[in-house]
Formats: C-alpha cells, sequence, structure tokens
C-alpha cells in the first residue's frame, strides 16, 4: 500500500492545484448515502467477496479556493463466498510449490468496518456530475465461519492468526469466530456522481483500503487489502 498513499496525495495535490480558481457550484449541506458494492482483484479472487453495502453521511463544504469538499462517516459490509481453507503449514506448502489449499474445506468471511473520510468534489458537465478523490481511515472486524479443525483463512485474517516478530503467520485455535484487527487502515476513493435534480443523486465510487499484515516475506501466503466498487444514490438535504 505504499504506493497506494504516493498516488492518493499525488492526485489530492493534483486535483487542489486544477480545481484552484473554478467556481465550485455544489450547495453545502448535509447528505446521507447508501450503495451495493462488490469486490474487485483480490478481494474477489481471495475471499469472493461478491456483495455488500454500506450507508454513509456527510457535509459538503464550499471553500474560497474553488473547490468543495466533504467529510462523512461510513459503514461498509462485504459478504465473501465459500472459498477453501488453508493447513497450519501453508506458507510452507506454497514456499516448496506444493498446493496449500484443502480440498472440500468451506470457509466463508465478512468485512465490516466503520470509516471516515474526506472527498474532494470538482463540478463537470455544466454542474450536471462530479468528479470525487477522497482518502479514509477505517477500523476492520472480520468474521470467519464454516471452517472445520485444522482448517483456516487462505489470507490470515481470521481469529486463530497472529503475526509474530518477523511477520510470520502463527495458526493455532478454532479459525471461527470475529477479530478486531488492530489499528486504522488508510484508503482511497475516487469515482463520479451524476444529479437527477438538486437533491438526488447516483454515485459510482471506487474504494482501496489497507488491512492485512504491513510486513511480509516472499514466501507468504497473499495477504489482502479490500478493494471493492459501489454503487449507490445521495440525497443532499
Amino acid at each position: 500500500m505504499k504506493n497506494s498513499r504516493t498516488i492518493a496525495y499525488g492526485a489530492l495535490l493534483l486535483t487542489a492545484m486544477v480545481t484552484t480558481g473554478l467556481q465550485a457550484q455544489d450547495t453545502k449541506g448535509f447528505s446521507v448515502g447508501a450503495s451495493l458494492l462488490g469486490g474487485v482483484g483480490n478481494t474477489y479472487d481471495a475471499i469472493d467477496a461478491n456483495s455488500g453495502f454500506n450507508v454513509w453521511a456527510g457535509y459538503t463544504v464550499k471553500t474560497d479556493m474553488g473547490f468543495s469538499f466533504r467529510p462523512g462517516i461510513g459503514y461498509n459490509t462485504l459478504i465473501g463466498g465459500s472459498v477453501l481453507g488453508v493447513p497450519t503449514n501453508a506458507d510452507d506448502l506454497a514456499a516448496a510449490g506444493s498446493s496449500y489449499t484443502i480440498p472440500g474445506s468451506n470457509l466463508k468471511h465478512t468485512l465490516t468496518s466503520v470509516q471516515v473520510f474526506t472527498d474532494f468534489i470538482v463540478p463537470i458537465f455544466n454542474n450536471r456530475a462530479d468528479w470525487i478523490i477522497g482518502l479514509s481511515l477505517s477500523k476492520y472486524h472480520v468474521k470467519v465461519s464454516g471452517a472445520q479443525a485444522g482448517q483456516y483463512s487462505p489470507v490470515d485474517l481470521d481469529a486463530a492468526t497472529r503475526d509474530d516478530s518477523s511477520g510470520s503467520v502463527l495458526r493455532t485455535g478454532d479459525a471461527n469466530g470475529t477479530v478486531s484487527v488492530p489499528g486504522y487502515k488508510f484508503g482511497l476513493r475516487a469515482g463520479i456522481d451524476y444529479k437527477f435534480n438538486k437533491q438526488f443523486s447516483l454515485q459510482v465510487l471506487f474504494q482501496q483500503t489497507e488491512l492485512g499484515r504491513i510486513y511480509g516475506r516472499p514466501t507468504q501466503l497473499p495477504t489482502l487489502n479490500p478493494a471493492w466498487i459501489e454503487v449507490g444514490a445521495s440525497y443532499k438535504f
């Protein structure tokens, strides 16, 4: 996610430079929204996160610099389908080029997060739509279900997984359960909304956040840093 951080900060700086001097036409005020989510990339491949939803609320502020920004808070849920679990020594098996999944296993993941964000908003198409780019911080909980004895999450995010000081994965105990992931996770948001009128808008947004272990060796299984597309509607008061 180091590259994502660099890209995010660069994109925000570019947005601020490009929009300085423009007259933002969005009106200030509160807005609320809801969206359906679908995982993309490794989020879909690793945990089959093909559905989910979010709700959010924000307040749009116009600035003298020519753009608007919208701080807000949201709740996101990504629901995974059935995936194969891995054994305790999955990293060693992967490093040796051997199969590291357990045939017939059936694990499901649910990722939930409370998120605070700030979006920069740039009007386009004669104020009929907006570009949106922003940053977020998320607090995650991960639920794993369906694991039998000796079966663990392939992305090392279950309740039985911890990292030791070297970054190695320790798999012990019952993988099922819900764990609060330590710390707050940085994220990037980008998308567009289309305004039907002054109150209702259709919003399409891409989000990428951190989640998995910060340090990992090349021989370890892939970690998971969730990414998803959301499509929904918003209402401005």
